[in-house]
């Protein structure tokens, strides 16, 4: 796929689309490393999602939102996620270009931190938009969510390199997955509270 993008006359000719082809090319090998992970946590919020709907009382209602619901909060999550796993790679490539860990990559690095950090903005941006749009407390979880990554990979935080935080983190991360997929269905707060099947899929 690389080599064929890299001999298609319409890069080779157009610099717009020449620029594109470079974007494309250093985000890819850092998503495809990453995309298979994400899917844990939009499968929590999708299992999450559909034991709401199955609980749910109004039927009829839910049938017509279903599918965009369903696709709302898979798009959500993985754009979290993804962009949670590129903004840890952000402050990797920080690190392997200071401590000299890959000559191929030093020569590059300003170019790759950039195109890596647009996307991760990007990503992020996006998931908020589209969980608010599915519900107040959808979109308040999400935030959690960017909030809780920006403190795993930050510098000044770096939960990811204490001991025990990782775990826990990341285990937080799922749980706001798993409300994000129950409050897309726009499922009260004290709904939530009260319920113990629905309460208890985060917690679990």
């Amino acid at each position: 796929l690389v080599n064929s993008i890299n001999n298609s006359p319409y890069f080779s000719n157009n610099g717009r689309l020449s620029s594109i082809k470079s974007v494309y090319l250093t985000l890819l090998p850092f998503v495809t490393s990453r995309i298979k992970i994400t899917y844990v946590f939009t499968t929590i919020a999708l299992i999450s999602s559909l034991v709401t709907f199955g609980i749910s009382n109004d039927w009829n209602q839910n049938q017509i939102n279903v599918i965009p619901i369903f696709f709302g909060t898979i798009a959500c999550v993985t754009m979290a996620s993804l962009a949670t796993y590129l903004y840890n790679d952000l402050y990797d490539i920080k690190s392997d270009s200071k401590n000299n860990r890959n000559i191929m990559m030093v020569s590059n690095t300003q170019y790759q931190y950039n195109v890596i950090f647009g996307a991760t903005v990007l990503l992020f941006v996006s998931s908020g938009i589209i969980a608010f749009s599915l519900d107040f407390f959808s979109g308040i979880a999400c935030l959690a969510f960017i909030v809780l990554s920006i403190a795993y990979s930050h510098p000044v935080t770096s939960l990811k390199d204490k001991f025990m935080a990782k775990t826990i983190v990341t285990a937080s991360g799922a749980s706001l997955a798993s409300m994000i997929g129950i409050f897309s269905y726009v499922v009260s707060l004290e709904t939530f509270v009260v319920s113990d099947i629905l309460l208890s899929l985060p917690l679990l």
